[in-house]
Formats: C-alpha cells, structure tokens, sequence
C-alpha cells in the first residue's frame, strides 16, 4: 500500500482549496494517509527567565486542537475506507522542516502533499520556503498545490 502524507496547513482557506484539489484524487486512493502538522517550537533564550513557547501544558492544548483540524480535514477530505487507512499526527519542533523530512523516511513515505500561497508578480517565481525545502530535500515525490490565483 503507498504512503502518502499530507502536510496541513492551519490556514482554513488553505485546506478548503487542499480538499477541493484532492478530494477523489486516484493519488490518496487505496493509500495509507497520514495528514501531518509540524508546529514551530520556539526558545527565547534571551528572556530572564529563558522561555520556551509552546510550554508543556500549552503543548497539550495545541496538540488536542490541531488534531481536532486534523480529524475534521480528513473527514472533508477522505471517505470511509480511506478514513479507516488514515493517521494524524502533531509534532512540536525548533525546525518543522527538517521534522517533515525526518518524518518522511521514518515512514517511508512514497509522496508527500504540501500547498504553498499562489503569488503574484516577482513572488510568484518562487514557493514558500516549507514547499522549496521539501521539493530540495524529501526522500519520496512532491505534490505541491498552489493556493490562490
């Protein structure tokens, strides 16, 4: 069965246009689907006392509501069956990026389905740094879709 992983983003519009791009996609069929969020762990060292944001009891909130989007995307998205062949997972990390990647060959993962902001004019020619990282980088092939005109 293939593994595909799917990096959602918590930009609502952003999954809304992932699930109307997706949704009855031969590339999430008959697939192990896991839909996957990396949130940014951040030390302010620099702070008297150093601080680390998310806390461990912010951690566990966070986590409980980004699954809960995560679950709730995978509905919208996935039918039944593939509902039963799908996982959802939160990572906290100073660097989601190589987290993502970590991930990947953890998993051995055959593709990974990321969305970048469509942009205009210069910005247009370039994605965002999460989807060039991932393009440069991952072990498996990269599904990249373009939110926005």
């Amino acid at each position: 069965m293939r593994k595909v992983v799917i990096c959602v983003p918590m930009v609502e519009e952003m999954q809304k246009s992932m699930v109307e791009d997706l949704k009855g996609s031969y590339l999430i069929d008959d697939s192990e689907v896991t839909l996957l969020h990396v949130f940014k762990q951040e030390n302010y060292g620099y702070m008297v006392p150093p601080h680390i944001y998310p806390d461990g009891e912010q951690k566990v909130e966070i986590e409980k509501s980004v699954l809960d989007i995560l679950q709730s995307f995978g509905k919208n998205l996935l039918n039944e069956q593939q509902l039963k062949n799908s996982s959802t997972k939160c990572f906290f990390d100073y660097g989601p990026k190589e987290k993502v990647i970590e991930y990947l060959k953890e998993v051995k993962a055959d593709l990974v389905i990321t969305a970048t902001r469509g942009k205009h004019g210069i910005e247009g020619l370039f994605s965002s740094s999460f989807t060039d990282h991932l393009v440069k980088h991952a072990p498996c092939n990269v599904l990249t879709l373009r939110h926005g005109n």
